[in-house]
């Protein structure tokens, strides 16, 4: 196997995603939101961090096929993978303003922050057929994993520094993280467009409305998502 600059990007990718589900997920921001923002009785900050994920997995559940189709027939489906890694930024980062009391704000930011960051997780798990051979698939998702563990321990160490000054400090040193690590070496990667089905009719005989009732069929995005959302629901991947 040869790597090139579309191989590393993929990697790379994973590299700085991890750093989101370690810190933002599981260690860092889940902690704060519910012992610092929300506090009061016990057990109401879990029940409202248990909705924040659910609504933001609800939201990829209901637009990720959409969203699959519409790159796989439209040569978007790198632009679509950044534009949901900047709203993850962006949303990641705007949670260094949440403090306590901010409950709204608190959530709101991280479901938009989650939607983004498993949005474009559906984008990039289909890459990986469009630039690794078949016979090396295998041995670059591993690579990609291999990186995803030492992004997260790498965020994991700044992390531990940062939080001897302010926690929420954490929270846009993790966006940087994520912006700079996928975006630059990641902008390489090439799209492939999959042909477009034929539109077929759909309803009862006659009633000459025709509508793309395959546009899901051979969408690699599609099949990707479906992973990617229950991977997720059942916990980090790492």
């Amino acid at each position: 196997m040869k790597l090139n600059k579309s191989l590393i990007g993929w990697m790379m990718y994973d590299f700085a995603n991890s750093a989101f589900t370690t810190i933002i997920v599981s260690v860092v921001y889940s902690v704060y939101f519910v012992h610092n923002v929300v506090s009061g009785n016990s057990g109401y900050g879990e029940m409202l961090w248990g909705r924040a994920i659910g609504i933001s997995m609800a939201m990829v559940a209901v637009s990720a096929p959409i969203l699959g189709a519409v790159a796989d027939y439209s040569r978007a489906k790198k632009r679509l993978l950044f534009v949901n890694c900047y709203l993850t930024v962006i949303f990641t980062a705007l949670l260094y303003f949440v403090k306590a009391g901010d409950v709204f704000i608190g959530m709101l930011f991280f479901i938009v922050a989650n939607f983004g960051f498993n949005s474009a997780n559906v984008f990039y798990d289909s890459f990986l057929p469009d630039i690794a051979k078949p016979e090396d698939i295998g041995r670059v998702s591993g690579y990609g994993w291999a990186l995803g563990y030492i992004g997260g321990l790498v965020s994991l160490g700044y992390t531990l520094l940062l939080l001897k000054y302010n926690v929420r400090w954490v929270f846009p040193a993790i966006a940087v993280h994520f912006f700079v690590f996928p975006c630059l070496p990641f902008s390489g990667s090439r799209n492939t467009v999959v042909p477009q089905p034929e539109l077929t009719t759909l309803g009862l005989p006659g009633n000459g409305s025709p509508f793309p009732s395959n546009i899901f069929a051979n969408c690699p995005s599609l099949r990707d998502s479906s992973s990617a959302i229950s991977s997720t629901m059942m916990g980090s991947r790492r």
